[in-house]
Protein backbone atom coordinates (compact mmCIF):
# COMPACT_ATOMS: atom_id res chain seq x y z
CA UNK A 1 0.00 0.00 0.00
CA UNK A 2 2.82 2.41 -0.97
CA UNK A 3 1.18 5.91 -1.80
CA UNK A 4 2.14 6.94 -5.49
CA UNK A 5 4.79 10.01 -4.20
CA UNK A 6 6.12 7.02 -2.09
CA UNK A 7 7.05 4.91 -5.55
CA UNK A 8 8.25 8.00 -7.55
CA UNK A 9 10.60 8.93 -4.46
CA UNK A 10 12.13 5.12 -3.99
CA UNK A 11 12.12 5.48 -8.46
CA UNK A 12 13.94 8.51 -8.56
CA UNK A 13 16.67 7.30 -6.10
CA UNK A 14 17.23 4.26 -8.10
CA UNK A 15 15.57 1.48 -5.49
CA UNK A 16 14.05 -0.90 -6.81
CA UNK A 17 10.33 -1.81 -5.06
CA UNK A 18 7.13 -4.23 -5.28
CA UNK A 19 4.02 -2.66 -4.14
CA UNK A 20 1.19 -4.88 -2.81
CA UNK A 21 -2.63 -3.99 -2.66
CA UNK A 22 -5.97 -5.40 -2.20
CA UNK A 23 -7.53 -6.69 -5.57
CA UNK A 24 -10.52 -4.91 -6.15
CA UNK A 25 -12.05 -8.70 -6.96
CA UNK A 26 -13.51 -9.80 -3.62
CA UNK A 27 -16.38 -12.42 -4.40
CA UNK A 28 -14.13 -15.26 -4.38
CA UNK A 29 -13.04 -17.53 -1.88
CA UNK A 30 -10.60 -15.71 -0.43
CA UNK A 31 -9.28 -12.03 -0.96
CA UNK A 32 -6.80 -11.56 -3.79
CA UNK A 33 -3.41 -9.62 -3.41
CA UNK A 34 -2.24 -7.38 -6.36
CA UNK A 35 1.60 -6.93 -6.70
CA UNK A 36 3.58 -4.55 -9.08
CA UNK A 37 7.20 -3.29 -9.40
CA UNK A 38 9.15 -0.75 -11.13
CA UNK A 39 11.38 -3.11 -12.57
CA UNK A 40 10.71 -4.41 -15.85
CA UNK A 41 11.93 -8.10 -15.38
CA UNK A 42 10.41 -8.44 -11.48
CA UNK A 43 7.13 -7.71 -13.07
CA UNK A 44 7.02 -10.19 -16.11
CA UNK A 45 7.92 -12.56 -13.53
CA UNK A 46 5.31 -11.50 -11.43
CA UNK A 47 2.82 -11.54 -14.56
CA UNK A 48 3.56 -15.24 -15.07
CA UNK A 49 1.43 -16.12 -11.67
CA UNK A 50 -1.48 -14.54 -12.84
CA UNK A 51 -4.90 -15.34 -11.54
CA UNK A 52 -6.44 -16.65 -14.86
CA UNK A 53 -9.68 -14.81 -15.94
CA UNK A 54 -11.71 -17.98 -16.13
CA UNK A 55 -11.17 -18.94 -12.63
CA UNK A 56 -12.85 -15.12 -11.78
CA UNK A 57 -15.84 -15.86 -14.19
CA UNK A 58 -16.77 -18.65 -12.22
CA UNK A 59 -16.28 -17.44 -9.10
CA UNK A 60 -19.03 -14.91 -10.06
CA UNK A 61 -20.97 -17.52 -11.58
CA UNK A 62 -21.09 -19.05 -8.39
CA UNK A 63 -22.60 -15.53 -6.54
CA UNK A 64 -25.15 -15.36 -9.43
CA UNK A 65 -25.77 -19.03 -8.49
CA UNK A 66 -26.42 -18.38 -4.98
CA UNK A 67 -28.47 -15.23 -5.52
CA UNK A 68 -30.81 -16.60 -8.10
CA UNK A 69 -31.46 -19.07 -5.38
CA UNK A 70 -31.80 -16.85 -2.48
CA UNK A 71 -32.11 -13.30 -3.62
CA UNK A 72 -35.71 -11.61 -3.54
CA UNK A 73 -34.94 -7.50 -4.18
CA UNK A 74 -36.83 -6.49 -7.56
CA UNK A 75 -35.81 -3.94 -9.76
CA UNK A 76 -37.25 -2.32 -13.32
CA UNK A 77 -35.72 -3.16 -16.81
CA UNK A 78 -32.89 -1.11 -17.44
CA UNK A 79 -31.93 0.01 -14.08
CA UNK A 80 -28.20 1.15 -12.99
CA UNK A 81 -26.90 0.41 -9.36
CA UNK A 82 -24.90 3.15 -8.09
CA UNK A 83 -22.37 2.27 -5.33
CA UNK A 84 -21.68 4.68 -2.42
CA UNK A 85 -18.06 4.52 -0.81
CA UNK A 86 -16.75 5.83 2.29
CA UNK A 87 -16.28 9.64 2.69
CA UNK A 88 -12.49 9.17 2.76
CA UNK A 89 -11.36 6.74 0.60
CA UNK A 90 -8.06 6.61 -0.50
CA UNK A 91 -9.32 6.34 -4.48
CA UNK A 92 -10.96 9.67 -4.02
CA UNK A 93 -8.13 12.07 -3.47
CA UNK A 94 -7.45 14.91 -6.67
CA UNK A 95 -5.50 17.73 -6.45
CA UNK A 96 -4.76 17.42 -2.89
CA UNK A 97 -8.43 16.66 -1.15
CA UNK A 98 -11.24 14.34 -1.26
CA UNK A 99 -14.11 14.02 -3.87
CA UNK A 100 -17.53 12.36 -3.75
CA UNK A 101 -20.92 12.66 -5.40
CA UNK A 102 -21.36 16.02 -5.47
CA UNK A 103 -18.40 17.00 -7.47
CA UNK A 104 -19.81 14.80 -10.20
CA UNK A 105 -23.15 15.60 -9.55
CA UNK A 106 -24.08 16.98 -13.47
CA UNK A 107 -22.37 13.68 -14.87
CA UNK A 108 -24.44 11.77 -12.76
CA UNK A 109 -27.85 13.22 -12.80
CA UNK A 110 -27.33 13.26 -16.82
CA UNK A 111 -26.38 9.81 -16.46
CA UNK A 112 -29.41 8.55 -14.21
CA UNK A 113 -31.52 9.72 -16.59
CA UNK A 114 -30.57 6.92 -18.95
CA UNK A 115 -32.43 4.12 -16.33
CA UNK A 116 -35.05 3.38 -15.58
CA UNK A 117 -33.95 3.54 -11.95
CA UNK A 118 -31.42 4.38 -10.43
CA UNK A 119 -30.72 2.31 -7.90
CA UNK A 120 -28.35 3.61 -4.93
CA UNK A 121 -26.70 1.30 -2.54
CA UNK A 122 -24.70 3.15 0.68
CA UNK A 123 -21.76 1.75 2.02
CA UNK A 124 -22.01 -1.17 4.65
CA UNK A 125 -19.84 0.66 7.19
CA UNK A 126 -21.09 4.59 6.13
CA UNK A 127 -23.50 6.43 5.84
CA UNK A 128 -22.63 9.40 3.16
CA UNK A 129 -24.11 12.95 3.41
CA UNK A 130 -24.51 12.78 -0.08
CA UNK A 131 -27.28 10.54 -0.49
CA UNK A 132 -30.44 12.91 0.54
CA UNK A 133 -28.92 15.79 -1.64
CA UNK A 134 -28.70 13.25 -4.78
CA UNK A 135 -32.50 11.70 -3.99
CA UNK A 136 -33.79 15.35 -4.15
CA UNK A 137 -32.29 16.03 -7.53
CA UNK A 138 -32.30 12.77 -8.84
CA UNK A 139 -36.51 11.89 -9.64
CA UNK A 140 -35.86 7.73 -10.72
CA UNK A 141 -33.56 7.41 -7.59
CA UNK A 142 -34.25 4.31 -4.98
CA UNK A 143 -32.32 4.03 -1.95
CA UNK A 144 -31.63 0.10 -1.55
CA UNK A 145 -30.08 -2.66 0.36
CA UNK A 146 -28.45 -5.73 0.36
CA UNK A 147 -25.70 -7.51 -0.89
CA UNK A 148 -24.14 -5.85 -4.25
CA UNK A 149 -23.14 -9.08 -5.67
CA UNK A 150 -26.67 -10.37 -5.19
CA UNK A 151 -27.86 -7.07 -7.33
CA UNK A 152 -24.95 -7.26 -10.09
CA UNK A 153 -26.41 -10.63 -10.39
CA UNK A 154 -29.89 -10.03 -11.41
CA UNK A 155 -31.13 -9.40 -14.85
CA UNK A 156 -32.73 -6.11 -14.35
CA UNK A 157 -29.77 -4.49 -13.47
CA UNK A 158 -28.05 -3.53 -16.99
CA UNK A 159 -25.19 -0.89 -15.24
CA UNK A 160 -23.15 -0.88 -11.80
CA UNK A 161 -21.58 3.10 -11.36
CA UNK A 162 -19.84 4.14 -8.91
CA UNK A 163 -16.87 6.82 -8.37
CA UNK A 164 -13.98 5.23 -8.06
CA UNK A 165 -15.28 1.57 -6.45
CA UNK A 166 -13.46 -1.53 -6.79
CA UNK A 167 -17.08 -2.82 -7.38
CA UNK A 168 -16.93 -1.54 -10.72
CA UNK A 169 -14.72 -3.47 -11.62
CA UNK A 170 -16.04 -6.65 -9.91
CA UNK A 171 -19.37 -5.74 -12.17
CA UNK A 172 -17.80 -6.85 -15.38
CA UNK A 173 -17.17 -10.46 -14.09
CA UNK A 174 -21.30 -10.21 -14.20
CA UNK A 175 -21.73 -9.25 -17.80
CA UNK A 176 -22.72 -5.66 -16.35
CA UNK A 177 -21.35 -2.01 -17.74
CA UNK A 178 -19.30 -0.34 -16.05
CA UNK A 179 -19.13 3.83 -15.03
CA UNK A 180 -16.37 5.40 -12.97
CA UNK A 181 -17.15 8.96 -12.59
CA UNK A 182 -13.55 9.73 -11.39
CA UNK A 183 -11.39 6.37 -12.03
CA UNK A 184 -10.67 3.04 -11.26
CA UNK A 185 -9.14 2.07 -7.65
CA UNK A 186 -6.45 0.34 -8.78
CA UNK A 187 -5.19 -0.61 -12.41
CA UNK A 188 -4.66 -4.00 -13.31
CA UNK A 189 -3.03 -6.21 -15.98
CA UNK A 190 -5.60 -8.79 -16.90
CA UNK A 191 -4.95 -10.08 -20.47
CA UNK A 192 -3.02 -8.76 -23.40
CA UNK A 193 -2.79 -5.03 -24.41
CA UNK A 194 -3.73 -3.98 -21.01
CA UNK A 195 -0.83 -1.63 -19.37
CA UNK A 196 1.95 -4.09 -18.03
CA UNK A 197 3.09 -1.97 -15.68
CA UNK A 198 -0.41 -2.39 -13.65
CA UNK A 199 -0.67 -4.78 -10.59
CA UNK A 200 -1.41 -7.87 -11.58
CA UNK A 201 -3.82 -10.42 -9.38
CA UNK A 202 -2.06 -13.35 -7.56
CA UNK A 203 -3.78 -15.92 -5.81
CA UNK A 204 -2.07 -17.35 -2.86
CA UNK A 205 1.47 -17.98 -4.37
CA UNK A 206 3.23 -14.83 -2.71
CA UNK A 207 3.21 -17.57 0.39
CA UNK A 208 5.62 -19.51 -1.09
CA UNK A 209 9.16 -18.72 -1.36
CA UNK A 210 9.12 -20.58 -4.68
CA UNK A 211 7.25 -17.25 -5.72
CA UNK A 212 9.70 -14.83 -3.86
CA UNK A 213 12.86 -16.55 -5.48
CA UNK A 214 11.59 -16.26 -9.25
CA UNK A 215 9.67 -13.08 -8.65
CA UNK A 216 13.06 -11.09 -6.94
CA UNK A 217 15.74 -13.01 -9.39
CA UNK A 218 16.60 -10.48 -11.37
CA UNK A 219 17.44 -8.46 -8.58
CA UNK A 220 19.37 -11.22 -6.03
CA UNK A 221 20.92 -14.67 -6.28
Amino acid sequence: EMSPAVERILTAGGIPWVNVTIHPVRFLDDLLLGLKSNVPEVQQAIAKYKIPEGFVQLGAGVQKATAARSFDAHARPNSALFLMQTWYDQSQIKNGRFVGPLDFMDDITAFAGQFSEFLVKEHPLEKHPAVPIMAALIPNMRIVTGNAYSFMSIPEISTVATLSSGTATEARYFSKDARFFYKPSVELYRQEGDNPAAYVGVMDEFLSTDFWRDVLSPLIE
